[in-house]
């Protein structure tokens, strides 16, 4: 897993930024490994007709939404650090899917400061003016 994933996870642990993005933690009460599998093949079965951005072989999940949606690395080579991630809807569809070459910390910084508007996130009215996009911890989770 790439080296920010690992580093929030250690700093921060369980929980929710803005009661909308659950990052997935290897030592939480839910089984991981299988929430995790069940999403790409989730996403294996909506792109079975060849409709996918990705092979979704290559996702590797490390945050689910409110939504229904996925946050996923995308294994690109050996190293990690040079994956890129994507962000998937409930529906799996290219026009509500969206790869950013940024690190997981950065695009959760740029998501944070409304500098990103992934297509498979709700429209603004979700937040609306006033509702912080924070971290909050979940420790019952553990």
């Amino acid at each position: 897993m790439p080296s920010d994933y690992r580093g929030f996870v250690e700093k921060y642990g369980i929980g929710e930024l803005g009661n909308f993005i659950r990052v997935l933690v290897p030592f939480a009460k839910q089984d991981v490994a299988s929430q995790m599998e069940a999403i790409r093949d989730a996403y294996r079965q909506l792109w079975s007709g060849g409709g996918g951005e990705v092979d979704a072989a290559s996702l590797v999940p490390f945050a689910t939404n409110s939504n229904g949606g996925a946050l996923c690395f995308v294994k690109k080579g050996a190293d990690p650090d040079t994956w890129a991630l994507v962000a998937l809807s409930s529906d799996g569809t290219e026009e509500t899917t969206d790869q950013f070459e940024q690190s997981m910390g950065d695009f959760l910084a740029d998501w944070l400061s409304n500098k990103v508007d992934p297509r498979a996130f709700p429209a603004d009215e979700v937040f609306p003016d006033g509702v912080e996009k924070i971290f909050t911890p979940r420790p019952g989770w553990a």
